[in-house]
């Protein structure tokens, strides 16, 4: 429960350029949340999968945006409770596109309250 294993993440190059084509999108202040419903191909995968993205382009320093992309692991990793699995339907996968917004360092407290005000917002949105 308290780990960010294998499973969460995101690795599928099919399944990332059908997020970013087709998947709907939440804005925040520091994220912006691309997420989309996936058949599940093998049962028992996790019921939800993410790509964390920092873009070259705001960030220049790759050491910058390895630690915003530990930062932002860590945090995921913390609040991965608001993506509880009762809200999630059992033949599907939620692939979610987490991507930083900002052009400069943050900490990690401003980080983890982006990242859990994004996952409300993305759980409402879900219910809806």
């Amino acid at each position: 429960m308290f780990q960010f294993s294998k499973k969460y993440k995101l690795t599928s190059k099919k399944s990332i350029d059908s997020l970013f084509l087709n998947g709907k999108k939440i804005n925040n202040n520091m994220f912006r949340l691309l997420w989309k419903y996936e058949a599940q191909t093998v049962e028992g995968t996790a019921p939800f999968k993410i790509l964390i993205v920092v873009p070259k382009k705001n960030i220049q320093l790759a050491s910058t945006r390895n630690n915003i992309k530990r930062k932002m692991r860590e945090s995921i990793r913390l609040n991965k409770s608001f993506l509880d699995k009762s809200i999630f339907q059992k033949q599907y996968t939620l692939n979610i596109a987490v991507i930083y917004q900002n052009y400069d360092k943050t900490d990690f407290q401003i980080a983890n309250k982006n990242i859990k005000l994004a996952f409300r917002n993305l759980t409402r949105e879900i219910c809806n």
